[in-house]
């Protein structure tokens, strides 16, 4: 368990502190620490600079990569069967180039969810028919070893298709399992009424009612990548020209790491800096599909982000940690063990 930090702390009068702790104001207690071990799902990789970032942290030694995979729905008009397959072997692709980097301590990327979590006639989770996506079974097999106070860590950037898949095989992981997600909360509507949770929205709906969930909104702090920076603060390596030449089919030249909110917390837990726990309520209709929203819960099992550091925070650690020399001249001593 990591506490936010909060500076002067010993200065505080305990009856002051106490009611930051209870309100959540400046002291965020978060369900794991950079020694949990870390599997990171994704769609894209040519959108956003999550990937190398995370690669960066693991070849590091600060956080052991248990897993990677590659999950999108194909159906829904944003992503066909060939784009999912461009995404697997991009994912494929800059694993490659990292470990010719020097990288170390990078798993092999495996195939998440291709498509969806489909809801079951009758409605309840008991019923729905796991992917058994080998994503899935790498979840299980990890979260298998994890334990509730030291759990697996899911870092997701698209929809939770795989970790709801992942229950699906194994109900049994339930509590040695946390999802660390770039999404799933839209503040309006105190729902998941946003595009990543939209994406499939029953394997959101697993994950709220069975899963520890830490939603991580956009606003909280972006990080800028600019092409020049690229150049002048990494080592010429195979991996810096690809983030330099990354091109998005859609968008073209990415400028940002979109998707790093759901990593950045993993060793900065003072990324956010406030929370409120919620729980399922009632499903909410938006863009003609049905996602479920929150109630306000105490004891609920979704811890939700509502405040962070900001852009400069956000940007300053990312840099800090991308360009550490023990990440591209790593010590095999440094790489915790799988």
């Amino acid at each position: 368990m990591i506490l936010g930090r909060i500076t002067g702390l010993s200065l505080i009068p305990s009856y002051i502190l106490v009611l930051l702790l209870a309100s959540n104001i400046s002291a965020v207690q978060l369900p794991f620490d950079n020694t949990c071990p870390i599997h990171y799902d994704n769609d894209e990789v040519s959108d956003t600079f999550t990937d190398f970032y995370v690669m960066t942290l693991a070849s590091a030694g600060k956080i052991r990569l248990s897993g990677m995979s590659t999950s999108m729905p194909v159906d829904l008009g944003f992503a066909t069967s060939e784009d999912y397959e461009r995404m697997a072997r991009d994912r494929n692709t800059v694993v490659a180039l990292a470990r010719k980097s020097g990288f170390l301590g990078i798993p092999d990327p495996v195939r998440g969810v291709k498509g969806r979590i489909y809801k079951p006639a009758p409605g309840r989770i008991e019923d729905t028919k796991p992917n058994g996506s080998a994503g899935g079974w790498a979840i299980v097999k990890e979260a298998r070893k994890a334990t509730p106070e030291k759990p697996l860590v899911v870092v997701v950037g698209g929809p939770v298709s795989v970790v709801a898949d992942a229950y699906l095989l194994d109900n049994s992981i339930a509590d040695k399992v946390v999802v660390l997600w770039f999404g799933g909360y839209a503040p309006e509507t105190n729902s998941m009424g946003e595009y990543q949770a939209w994406l499939d929205p029953w394997a959101s709906y697993i994950v709220v009612m069975k899963l520890r969930l830490v939603a991580i909104p956009g606003g909280l702090g972006g990080v800028a990548v600019p092409r020049s920076k690229i150049l002048s603060d990494l080592p010429d390596t195979p991996l810096r020209q690809c983030m330099y030449d990354l091109n998005h089919p859609q968008f073209k030249h990415v400028d940002y790491d979109g998707d790093a909110p759901a990593a950045i917390p993993l060793i900065h837990p003072d990324y956010i800096q406030k929370t409120k726990r919620v729980s399922f309520s009632h499903w909410l209709s938006y863009q003609e599909k049905d996602v479920p929203a929150y109630k306000d819960d105490p004891k609920g099992n979704v811890l939700v982000a509502i405040n962070g550091s900001g852009d400069k925070f956000a940007t300053e650690k990312w840099w800090q940690d991308m360009a550490d020399p023990a990440a591209w001249n790593p010590s095999p001593a440094n790489i915790p063990k799988q």
